[in-house]
């Protein structure tokens, strides 16, 4: 079990939000990092937790003021962990604590199906910082402390082989995430857990596929496109969009095939994002 650990946050950019805290459900170290640095920019302290069951026991343990969800996770996923949620504040008559999802899926009925398992809200990655700040100020107010007085998937296209490199990473998408971070040495950090964590990935999509695990290539594809979505590594992104929605048979392709462009694309990646990362150190 990955150590959960809380933030400390600087002013608040957000009126209403400081000494908030907030827990980030997501299986992701990439994803972790930035919307904990997201909620920090905003005045909100966080906590992570990178599977339901390691959620829900820091729930029972104490009180927060809303929980960011994501939906695929390894075991327990977002919605089957909400629903425990919901379940446990019932039983015992709880406060309900406000549950926003936050995932890479953005298909047809996605929204409603998060709704009819307790979820409050809906975001989608890759996640902006005014976005954010709308969601929690829009719910933070329902928190039962407060009223005591206590205190959307990209649908690009499948990237070619032979795409140019300049889309490989889009770098307006870097130059915004550092403008709304307020700090490059953030996105630097992120850059390097994306790349470290790029291997491990694409190990366990092979293995998947040639296991025949569609559930496990589905899941694999899926992190690799949200985690690419946030750092602006396009073609990535697009070709494990491709692999999710092959690997639930909603197109028919050959997966080996499939995963074979993604590594050669991935090399490609991995080597523009360091000469990016090499610009934001230089620019800091």
């Amino acid at each position: 079990m990955r150590p959960h650990g809380r933030r400390s946050a600087p002013p608040p950019t957000s009126a209403g939000l400081e000494g908030r805290v907030v827990l980030v459900v997501d299986d992701s170290p990439v994803n972790q990092l930035l919307v904990t640095s997201q909620l920090a920019k905003l005045g909100v302290d966080s906590v992570t937790a990178p599977r339901g069951l390691d959620a829900l026991a820091l729930l029972e343990a104490q009180r927060f003021d809303a929980v960011l969800m994501d939906w695929h996770m390894p075991g327990m996923d977002g919605l089957e962990t909400t629903e425990a949620l919901r379940h446990r504040e019932s039983a015992m008559g709880l406060a309900r604590t406000p549950v926003i999802a936050v995932t890479a899926r953005a298909m047809l009925g996605d929204r409603e199906r998060c709704l009819a398992a307790g979820m409050d809200d809906f975001l989608s990655k890759p996640l902006g910082l005014d976005d954010l700040a709308r969601a929690l100020e829009a719910w933070l107010p329902l928190n039962p402390r407060e009223a005591a007085g206590e205190g959307t998937d990209d649908q690009s296209e499948v990237a070619d082989p032979d795409i140019d490199l300049p889309r490989l990473v889009e770098s307006e998408v870097l130059r915004r995430l550092k403008e709304e971070l307020g700090d490059g040495s953030i996105v630097v950090t992120l850059i390097d857990t994306y790349i470290a964590e790029l291997p491990e990935r694409l190990n366990e999509m092979i293995a998947a596929v040639t296991s025949e695990n569609l559930a496990a290539v589905e899941r694999a594809a899926h992190t690799l496109k949200s985690t690419s979505a946030m750092l602006g590594a396009a073609a990535l992104h697009a070709l494990a969009a491709e692999l999710q929605i092959a690997s639930t048979g909603a197109r028919v392709v050959d997966l080996s095939d499939l995963v074979e462009r993604l590594v050669g694309i991935a090399e490609r990646t991995r080597r523009r994002m360091a000469e990016a990362r090499v610009q934001l150190t230089l620019s800091r």
